[in-house]
């Protein structure tokens, strides 16, 4: 997962990424803090698949079968 949980000093929990963390993700409620960082990361990773089918379309790779990224996903 790209990003993760930490809980603050305060007792409160937000989306974080290496040392530091995402103010506006603060909460008290550790569920929703993880669902958070889950949809996040989601994103991220979404992201990078974008990235990767477009380099893919780029370089010729592509076939008439690969006609958009949710091909690859599904």
């Amino acid at each position: 997962m790209k990003y993760k949980v930490a809980q603050l000093d305060n007792g409160n929990y937000a989306v974080a990424t290496g040392k530091s963390y995402y103010p506006d993700t603060e909460t008290s409620d550790e569920r929703a803090a993880k669902k958070q960082a889950l949809m996040m990361s989601a994103q991220w990773y979404y992201q990078q698949a974008e990235k990767a089918f477009q380099q893919a379309e780029d370089e010729g790779l592509l076939n008439k079968y690969d006609t958009c990224l949710g091909d690859w996903l599904c």
